[in-house]
């Protein structure tokens, strides 16, 4: 990737990053790269407010099905015509069945019903949105024998990203988790380090693996988490890391660019049942006997030179309570 190539995308980072800080809209003109382009796809999925003007003379020159992709999904808001062959090559396009225009208006019509409707109703589970960092589990793993399913949502705004969430207790210290988030699966077993009968706190350390079918990354990364139940509550802390490797599935004229970001997750939150728990006195077998409970959760995402704020919200209950 030669010099000029590398310096577009840092300008084009700089600027996304001060998008992210101000939360104002901004213009990025006469795109002329794959790579720009997936820049701006990320930003895009992260709801920041950009637009993208794509150089018509590059968007005739590259001619990828990337670019075709991008202009359907707005992705690419408008291309610049600075040459006049570009209004027939987009006929031509469009009469081949390489563009189909009218999909990007389409779907740009259901986001936006989806939407409203989300917001009104509060159904903001069925929105879409990118990755988040979201705990909405508690620093206790499940009995053995344990089944945990939940269901709910996290982001920064609205719209925002599904989360389903479904663990098993392997045995009492040892549970499997997976979660469904995004066109993103993955899996965490996580491990109970001390617990608050003999320590008076709940602790547990978990390593997540997974991977975007939509994207095409991996993600990775370790993590922590402290708390402890009082009676209706279950307050947590938890810290997650986690890397991204985002690689391109098709292969550019410039080769492949693979962009790796870090991310440091923090989350105060609390588990809230529907039913009290027993006292001590009625032994280990019967404090965890609730079945319906919900998860709230804020907290900070640094990555880059950036801090973002992340809710989340979700309601599950428990199959084989002791």
């Amino acid at each position: 990737m030669n010099t000029s190539t590398f310096e577009r995308l840092r300008l084009l980072e700089e600027g996304i990053s001060n998008v992210r800080k101000t939360k104002t809209e901004q213009t990025f003109t006469d795109l002329q790269t794959l790579e720009e382009v997936s820049i701006i796809r990320q930003a895009k999925r992260e709801h920041h407010p950009v637009i993208a003007e794509f150089s018509g003379k590059a968007f005739i020159n590259l001619d990828d099905d990337i670019l075709y992709q991008a202009l359907e999904e707005g992705i690419i808001d408008r291309l610049i015509e600075d040459t006049p062959l570009l209004k027939p090559f987009l006929k031509e396009a469009q009469e081949s069945f390489r563009l189909n225009l009218k999909r990007n208006s389409n779907q740009k019509n259901r986001r936006n019903r989806l939407s409203i409707c989300s917001a009104f109703l509060f159904l903001i589970f069925l929105t879409t949105g990118c990755i988040t960092g979201a705990t909405l589990r508690t620093a206790r793993v499940l009995d053995q024998g344990q089944l945990e399913v939940s269901a709910g949502a996290a982001g920064n705004i609205i719209p925002c990203t599904q989360v389903v969430i479904g663990a098993y207790g392997i045995t009492d210290r040892l549970e499997l988790e997976g979660r469904w988030e995004q066109e993103s699966l993955a899996v965490a077993p996580r491990l109970q380090i001390v617990k608050s009968e003999t320590a008076n706190i709940d602790a547990l350390a978990f390593f997540e693996f997974g991977y975007s079918l939509e994207d095409g990354y991996c993600q990775w990364g370790p993590g922590f988490m402290l708390g402890r139940r009082w009676s209706y509550l279950e307050p947590y802390i938890s810290y997650q890391f986690r890397k991204l490797s985002h690689r391109p599935k098709i292969k550019t004229g410039l080769g492949d660019f693979p962009l790796s970001r870090k991310y440091h997750y923090l989350k105060f939150g609390s588990r809230i049942y529907f039913s009290k728990q027993p006292d001590h006195s009625e032994g280990e077998a019967k404090k965890r006997k609730s079945r319906f409970f919900m998860d709230l959760e804020i907290g900070p995402t640094f990555y880059s030179s950036d801090v973002i704020f992340e809710w989340g919200i979700n309601f599950g209950f428990l199959l084989n309570p002791k």
